[in-house]
């Protein structure tokens, strides 16, 4: 095998090893917004029917994998507030507040509400 024939082959490798690299990349961004998605509907019927533990669990789960997702964090902040549990919701609410421009309003909304509860 000459020169030319190795530097073709090894050309061949990598064009094909950065393909699937960038393959699977779309891969992955397509399910995680699909997945996010039809987490995020399964997670709003549970709390529109009242089921809050559950719902908790489910949100958790998620945010193990994905632990800066500000709508899951949110999400969880609002369980827990229907829960009753008022000092982890505010933890989360003032997390939110300070780290999330787009929730700071609704958040500070929150943190008064507990506020004046306890």
């Amino acid at each position: 095998m000459s020169t030319a024939d190795k530097l073709d082959t090894i050309i061949y490798l990598l064009v094909t090893l950065i393909l699937i690299v960038v393959i699977k990349t779309l891969i992955t961004a397509f399910y995680r917004r699909v997945s996010g998605n039809s987490q995020r509907e399964v997670l709003n019927v549970l709390i529109d029917k009242g089921e809050y533990d559950f719902a908790l669990k489910k949100c958790n789960r998620v945010l193990k994998k994905r632990p800066k997702d500000s709508y899951f964090l949110w999400m969880k902040a609002n369980i827990l507030f229907k829960l009753n549990s008022l000092d982890e919701a505010k933890e989360l609410f003032q997390k939110l507040s300070e780290e999330e421009p787009l929730w700071k309003e609704d958040a500070e909304k929150f943190l008064n509400v507990i506020n004046e509860k306890t």
